[in-house]
């Protein structure tokens, strides 16, 4: 899989990742396969908005990836 272009040279390290649990439906959330795709995903929009910080967590519900600014 080719990395996105927007990743291209990023150098960032190990993501911590918590399980978390959402509501039953997370439907209304973006969901990724992987947590490579969300750290990805993460980092580019953090880029793009100055002072957003997002985290990558599992989703029990969905046994997916998802974003969140919660700490």
């Amino acid at each position: 899989m080719s990395r996105p272009t927007w990743a291209s040279g990023a150098n960032l390290g190990p993501a911590r990742v918590r399980t978390m649990t959402c509501a039953p439906d997370c439907a209304h959330k973006r969901a990724y396969e992987s947590e490579y795709e969300a750290q990805r995903v993460a980092e580019h929009q953090m880029g793009k908005t100055p002072g957003l910080e997002l985290r990558v967590y599992e989703c029990d519900g969905c046994e997916k990836y998802h974003l969140t600014s919660k700490p």
